[in-house]
């Protein structure tokens, strides 16, 4: 528990360092961002739409599913984890090849290695501004949520906290999942919604899309962290920007729950 203290107080130090700054900048009329000057996908091509509708298709339908009832949980083994990040890194792979197939520089999609160095620091900048809002929230959402709703990967991991089921969990919670879920919610779906539609209506709507396919308890703890994901991309246009703070927060969750064991 005193690590668990320890952690989360050095985070919360930072993100206050990181409020200081973005309170300091709106004070003199400064975005906290800067803008990304580079060209920006139009999402009108049949590769970019195919994109978009299996983007579309599998919040929409998971969203489906846990309306028609109650979730019930069930067991999930280790094999399904390995099975499913090896899933979404063929999806992503194959997501990538299509938008690379519309003859737009992969750029234009947000998905850029050049200045490596900033869009790391963008990603730290991000991550800690949003530690306080989580940690807000996911207090105010305590009541809510409890063991029967915590995450199927966190389960596991205090059921079996052996090397190989922490190495396969990291890989999934951290590289995997960060990966995918950026790539169909912010570079997608928030790319597509923004070329028709302002920023002040598509991030929220990506960002309630990303929260609630996570159940609805988790999803209310979830959406300050989605709305910081969406203004991110929106400003700097930084795919690796956006799965670094997802992976940070993933990272911290599954580093609180190894030291912690009972945190729900």
């Amino acid at each position: 528990m005193f690590a668990t203290s320890c952690l989360f107080s050095a985070l919360i130090l930072a993100s206050a360092f990181a409020w200081q700054t973005i309170i300091r900048r709106r004070i003199d009329c400064r975005p906290i961002l800067e803008w990304n000057e580079e060209p920006r996908a139009t999402w009108r091509s049949i590769p970019e739409m195919l994109v978009v509708y299996v983007a579309l298709l599998w919040p929409v339908s998971h969203l489906f599913v846990l309306s028609l009832s109650p979730p019930i949980p069930s067991p999930i083994t280790l094999d399904a984890v390995a099975r499913g990040a090896a899933v979404n890194f063929c999806l992503i792979l194959a997501a990538i090849g299509i938008l690379a197939s519309s003859h737009r520089p992969l750029a234009e999609f947000g998905m850029s290695f050049r200045q490596l160095s900033v869009q790391a620091r963008v990603a730290l900048f991000g991550f800690c501004a949003a530690v306080l809002p989580m940690a807000v929230s996911m207090l105010a959402t305590l009541p809510l949520r409890g063991r029967e709703t915590q995450h199927s990967l966190l389960k596991l991991l205090t059921e079996q906290p052996d090397v190989t089921t922490i190495g396969i969990i990291a890989m999934t919670a951290v590289i995997s999942a960060p990966l995918w879920e950026e790539l169909m919610f912010r570079v997608v779906l928030q790319g597509w919604l923004t070329s028709m539609f302002t920023p002040k209506l598509a991030i929220p709507i990506v960002a309630a899309l990303f929260s609630f396919i996570h159940g609805w308890q988790n999803g209310l703890a979830l959406l300050p962290l989605a709305l910081i994901l969406g203004y991110v991309f929106h400003r700097r246009h930084s795919y690796l920007s956006v799965v670094m703070i997802h992976a940070l927060f993933n990272a911290t969750m599954l580093t609180a729950q190894l030291l912690n064991p009972q945190i729900p």
